[in-house]
Parts: structure tokens; sequence; C-alpha cells
């Protein structure tokens, strides 16, 4: 990490460069500094909020004798007013730098600024607003709350909008962001950018920041570095409400030249405006979150409803937001202003000492304004999160940009058409957004859009959206990309395959815990998909044949091998003592169907698509995905007991606790899938269920389910009726258990010295046989 100096001199140039031509800055002019003031005057205050002989200014004092502060009338122009600074927390690796600059510097300087000092610009904004003083909320949605604001911050690369002051719920996403550090040590730098007013900080505060900023910029030789970037402890150990948070990456403080009051709305939605304007290939999105709130909220909501920008309200967080949330049920939708302001009355009373006639004034503001925003021209922009809903608060953000995107209300708002002509790049923008965010609503709007719309985006775009929501482990979002009308399927080739295991390879999840497993076995090659053969030999058995090698179809060995079992099945057929039954010319053909060679290779079917990415799941670790791939796979049952196969070899080598218990309950739940795939084949019919667990499965390398379940050691499945019934009518015309036994022993004996001419006369042999079934054997594909 560099150097506190350094980012301190990186954040100073930043600032000068951003703002060059706003370096100005206003203080009261109706003091002087140095202006002589009269003892009983001395602790008199301005009206700018200062005591009269704390005033900085030196220019012309004004000639105004109000007794309201008006800032062109009261104010003058300090050049050069322009001061930040940096500050350290050691203890918690939390750096905040800070920039007091004029309450109406443009807000397109200050993104930029940022936007240049993080280096990338947002895809979201999420601004919060409301709860401040005495702000309560239940424990359970407040830790939800918590999470779910990180979580959309973090997966879709986000920044956060608060009032900046240490309290209300400014503190608790304050708290968040300092939990999500703790508990992920490898997260990356949450954007967090706190828009307060200089003059609402204490004087305390005020004097320690500036003390700060001036020495940074000026250090003195015997200043030690440690503690001229560090929080002054008085700002960290202080309970006081009038401070900054200390969690936040950028702490903007605009000064109006007053000491009292709180910024409003006005610069944090123009800084929201700035982000949406559309520059070159990237669009930002924003969402306002509103929790509790007074009597000013609703004016708020309004604003953002107006300029077509979503809000959630988070319903429990007390006070207006409750409020607001039940106007908005259907019941509500149609009350009247009086009923709004007796229900304003009741939940939040006069306790600001306001005069009864500016009290009554609010109330009946706040009543226009909410009877205004529960109009139903604002239900796709209106959103409400619950704690008992199934979807969090990340989820519900999400939904609420979508909606509020896509939804044909919006545009007819504007009179526009039901569907409007949303731009190539957006759509592939709010495709790459559900993804980012895993949102299967979010994706299951844009489809339903680009229903109206067949040819935005293309089906070639979609398959890379595909392989997208493979790499994020997302497995709702994959199945239903595959039952979508799109055929994602239609445009993977073989070297898709190949770059997911590259890439996959290098995600932390794959180098803690599958390199574990990596590690006791000699894996390593350099054709493009011969690792998953490797894995295949390690991991199933060496009695499956290569699936990408090139000789894998045609080598001498497996040439060899088809004959060795052709034989072997004549042989037996011909030379059983006593005769199991006539093979019919339809049977042999299914001996020697093994014979056929290879044709040249085929195209790349869907099946075998399928195959490659539940091994690719299987492989990496990513079990839900193989459960997706599974449902799509014709031999099912042999799909499970390979996944049963590798994640208990899985489980054996590794040595993390955790993962190897993970990976044998895992085994477990493919092995019950197996299970209950045979079981139910075999009560549909019992021959056909055992000719299935028999037979070889072309799209596995030839492999059977039986070589698979013993190789694994599946209990459940080897204890099956139909693996029972196999196993009984393998065993017949094979010899007796008698033969072990007294007086067949010895004629057993007997028959051996004969060389097996006594054999028919003395030997016992098994004459259990099951019922056979009339229809002729099944055919040697790969369907269940």
């Amino acid at each position: 990490m560099p150097s506190c100096k350094d980012l301190y001199d990186k954040w100073r140039n930043a600032v000068s460069e951003a703002t060059k031509d706003h370096k100005h800055r206003y203080t009261c002019a109706l003091f002087k500094k140095d202006q002589t003031i009269s003892d009983t005057e001395q602790t008199n205050r301005c009206i700018c909020g200062r005591l009269k002989n704390s005033h900085s200014y030196k220019g012309e004092l004004s000639s105004y004798a109000g007794d309201r502060w008006i800032m062109t009338d009261c104010s003058g122009r300090i050049d050069d007013g322009i001061s930040c600074g940096i500050l350290y927390k050691w203890h918690q690796a939390c750096l905040t730098k800070f920039l007091r600059c004029d309450i109406n510097i443009p807000q397109k300087a200050l993104y930029d600024l940022i936007c240049n000092d993080y280096g990338k610009k947002p895809n979201l904004i999420i601004s919060i607003f409301g709860g401040t003083k005495n702000f309560k909320m239940d424990k359970h949605l407040e830790t939800a709350f918590m999470n779910g604001i990180i979580e959309a911050a973090t997966s879709a690369g986000g920044w956060i909008l608060t009032a900046g002051l240490n309290s209300g719920v400014v503190n608790l996403v304050g708290q968040a962001i300092s939990e999500a550090k703790v508990m992920h040590c490898n997260l990356k730098n949450i954007v967090s950018i706190g828009f307060t007013k200089w003059g609402s900080l204490s004087q305390d505060v005020r004097d320690l920041l500036s003390g700060k900023f001036r020495k940074q910029l000026h250090p003195e030789n015997n200043d030690p570095i440690s503690e001229l970037y560090t929080y002054p402890p008085e700002m960290l150990g202080s309970n006081n409400q009038q401070t900054v948070e200390s969690h936040h990456a950028y702490m903007l403080l605009f000064d109006d030249a007053t000491q009292y009051g709180y910024l409003g709305d006005h610069q944090p939605t123009q800084f929201l405006e700035e982000a949406l304007k559309n520059k070159g290939n990237t669009s930002c999105y924003t969402i306002t979150v509103i929790v509790e709130g007074g009597l000013n909220t609703p004016y708020t909501i309004r604003r953002f409803l107006e300029k077509n920008l979503p809000v959630v309200i988070i319903r429990g967080s007390g006070r207006m937001a409750d409020i607001i949330c039940d106007f908005l049920t259907p019941d509500a939708e149609n009350a009247s202003k009086d009923k709004i302001k007796e229900v304003l009355k009741k939940k939040i009373p006069n306790k600001e000492s306001l005069k009864k006639e500016d009290y009554e004034e609010d109330l009946k503001t706040c009543a226009n304004e909410i009877r205004k925003i529960i109009d139903v021209k604002y239900s796709d922009l209106l959103s409400v999160y619950s704690l008992n809903q199934n979807v969090n608060v990340a989820e519900t953000i999400f939904n609420a940009i979508f909606k509020a995107k896509l939804s044909s209300h919006a545009d007819n708002r504007d009179g526009q058409s039901p569907h409007r002509n949303i731009s190539s790049i957006d759509m592939l923008n709010l495709l790459d957004l559900s993804l980012a965010w895993k949102s299967f609503q979010g994706l299951q709007r844009v489809f339903e859009y680009t229903e109206a719309n067949p040819d935005q985006p293309s089906s070639k775009e979609i398959m890379k959206k595909f392989i997208t929501s493979l790499e994020n482990d997302s497995p709702k979002l994959a199945d239903y990309f595959l039952r979508s009308r799109y055929n994602v399927l239609n445009d993977l080739k073989r070297e898709d395959i190949s770059l997911l295991y590259e890439t996959i390879s290098k995600t932390p999840h794959t180098e803690r815990y599958i390199s574990s497993v990596l590690e006791t076995t000699n894996i390593g090659s350099n054709k493009p998909l011969g690792i998953a053969d490797e894995f295949c030999k390690e991991f199933i058995g060496h009695f499956m044949q290569n699936l990408y090698s090139e000789e894998s179809e045609s080598s001498i060995t497996n040439i060899l091998a088809r004959l060795k079992g052709a034989w072997r099945g004549i042989f037996q057929t011909s030379c059983r003592c006593p005769p199991r039954r006539v093979y019919t010319p339809v049977a042999l053909k299914q001996i020697f169907l093994n014979l056929n060679f290879p044709d040249k290779k085929q195209d790349y079917s869907q099946q075998e698509k399928i195959r490659d990415l539940f091994l690719w799941s299987v492989f990496m670790g990513r079990t839900e995905l193989a459960k997706v791939f599974l449902i799509y796979l014709e031999p099912k049952t042999c799909a499970a007991l390979i996944a049963s196969r590798v994640y208990k070899e899985f489980s054996k080598r590794t040595n993390i606790i955790h993962f190897k218990q993970t990976m044998t309950s895992t085994a477990e739940e493919f092995e019950l899938y197996a299970v209950n795939c045979i079981n139910a084949c075999y009560e549909l019919d019992e021959k056909r269920a055992c000719e299935l667990i028999l037979r070889q499965i072309t799209l596995f390398g030839n492999i059977t389910c039986i070589q698979v379940a013993v190789a694994a050691k599946c209990r459940k499945f080897l204890l099956t009726a139909c693996f029972d019934r196999v196993i009984n009518d393998a065993s017949y015309c094979k010899l007796d258990e008698r033969n072990r036994y007294g007086m067949h022993k010895h004629m057993l004996i007997l028959t051996w010295l004969s060389f097996g001419i006594l054999a028919p006369f003395y030997v016992s042999y098994r004459t259990t046989q099951p019922e056979d079934s009339q229809h002729e054997p099944i055919s040697n594909q790969d369907k269940e």
C-alpha cells in the first residue's frame, strides 16, 4: 500500500485539477476577523451561527441588516478556499478522503473527481435518505438492511451516497461497511460518499479537521507522520452525532458560510443526474432507499419520482417510511388529504418545538406530497421492502431498477408506446447487471421485453451471457437461459468449454478447495480438453474411455476391448451347461453392436454439450450447476453416479474439514437421486431397468452404471431391488452354494478330475430364473 504522504499528494493533485475553476468559497461578511466587538456582544451570535468575534472574513463588510440569512447578501468570497485532506484508521485499515468546497460547486466536477480517483465509473448508485436523530430499527430488519445494502453495492460495482453524519441510518451503513471488511478480507474497497454540510459539524470537529488539513498542506519537521494522517481520537471516541462517519471512503463537506442546519437533497440529486448521463458505452443506474424519515421526506421522494428514478421504501423502519407504505396499499390509495394529515399528526407529533401554525403548515404540505407520490402513475417507480418477503434488500433494489427501466407504465407516463426502443447497449447492460446481481426477476423482465424485439440482442450475445452466468455460479439464471426461447447451446463450441476450465481454475474457490484435491494427483495436460479426460480417469475410473482425445474411439486398445467383449458374450451363450435361453438374431445383433467402428467425428450434439458442462461443473465443485445440467441429461442415473463418485474422491483427498463434509453430503445427494431414478424405472418395467444399469453409456465413454456404482461404493444403489435382480440374473446357471458343503464338495472335486465330463450329473446349479419379458432388448441408446 502506498504511504499516507503519497496518498495525500495524489488526492491533493486530483482535487486541484478537478476544482481548478472553482477554488473559491464564501464566508459570512457581516463581521470581520479583527473587528472590535463590545463586551456585551462577545457571546452573541451572528445570524450565520458564529459568535460575532469568531469571524474570519477580511474583506469589505456587507451592509445587510436583516435577521434572516441570505447567502448572496450576507457572504463574501474567499479565493483559494478549497481545502482537503485524508484521515486514516490504522486498526481498521479505513481511509477517508475529505474535501471542503463551496456549496454551489458544480457536481460534475465532484463526480469526475471521484471517478478519476477511484479509477472506475459506477454501475449503480444507492442513495440513502431518512433516519437521523433518535433512529431505531428492529434488530432483524437492521441486519437485513445492512447485509442487503453491502450485497447490492459489492455485487453491482456500486457506490453508496449518505448524509455523512455519524448518526441514524448513516451510522448503520458505516457499521455495515466495517463488518463487511472484517468478514471478507479480500473485499474490494466499498465506495461510500458522505454529502454533508460543513456547518452541520460541531465546532470541535470543524477545528480538528481544519487543523489536520492545514498541517497536511504545510507539515512541520516535528510532526509525526503517523499522527499527521490519522483520525483525531476525539472524533473516534465521541458519541457526538455532529461528526463525520469514519468508515466512508469520501466525505464532501459543502460550505454555505453558515454554521447550522443540514444539507438538503439538491447536491446529491445533481450528483445522481450527472452520473446518469450516458458517456461512451457505460450506463449507470440509481436507486433511492428511504429509511424512516420526517415531514420533508415525501418531498424528496417526489423529486426523484418526477425524474423517473426508482425509490425503495423500507417498511418497518418507522415514522414516514411506514406511513407511506400504509398508503401504498390498494385499500388506501384513494385516501383523502385530511385522512393523511390525521395519520401524520398521530405518528409524527410536534416534538421539534415548532410553532403550532408552522407545524400545521408542514403537515398540510406533507399530506399534499404523499397524495402525489401514491398516484398510480408512479407505481412502477415505488417499491417496498418488508422483512417477511421472500426476497432480500439487494434483490428488492435490483428488481425495482428493472421494473422502472422496462415497465410499460413508465413509458405511458410520457405518452409513449407501451414498448419503448431501448438501445442495444442499454439492453446488454441490463443483462450484465442481472447477471452481476444474480437477479432472476431482472433477467426475466429483460427476456420478456426481448419477445417484442426479437432482433435485440442476438443469439450469440445471449450465449455469451449464458457463459457469464456459469462463471458467476448462478444456477437459477443458467437454468432460465436453457429454458428460454434462445437455444443457447447452438452456438456453444468446445473452445468455450475449454475456456471455462481455464477461467474457473483461477477463481478463489478453485484455488482454495479444488487445488487441495489436485495436489494428490498428477493431472496436467496441454491439450484444450485433455485435462477433462485426465479428470475422468483420475476421479471416475480408468474403465472410462477418453471423451476428447483423438484416439478415444479408434485406438487398437479399444477395438480389442470391444472384440473381447463380443467374444465373451458369444462364448458364454453357447458354452453354458444348462442353456439359459435361445438367442434370437436380434439378441445376437445386440452383442455385435460394440464391434461397429465409429464413423468420422460427428457434430457437437446437444447432449454432448450438456455432458461437457455437467462434467465441468462437477470437477470444478459447482454442485448447484451440476444439478441443473443433470436435469437436461438423458442418462440421468449414470450422470448422478458419476457426480457421487467424483465428490467421494474429493472428500477422501482433501484436508479441509468443511470442504470434506460438504463433498460427502453432496455425494450422498447425487447417490440418492440415482437410487430414486432406478427405483422409478424398476417400478415401471423391471426388465428394462435391469438392462439400463448393465448397458454401456456411449455418452460417458462406454461405462455402465454398475461400474460406477461399484467403484464409488454406492451402498444405497447396490442395495436396490433392481441391482439385486441383476446379480441374481447374472448368477443363474452358476454353481449353487450347496457345492461347498458335505458330499457335494467331494462330487465337485470328482468333476474337476474328470475335466468337467461328470459335471452335468454330479454338480448342482442355481435354478431360479427371473421371468423374461417378451419384448426385444432395448437399443443401445443413452435415454432412460
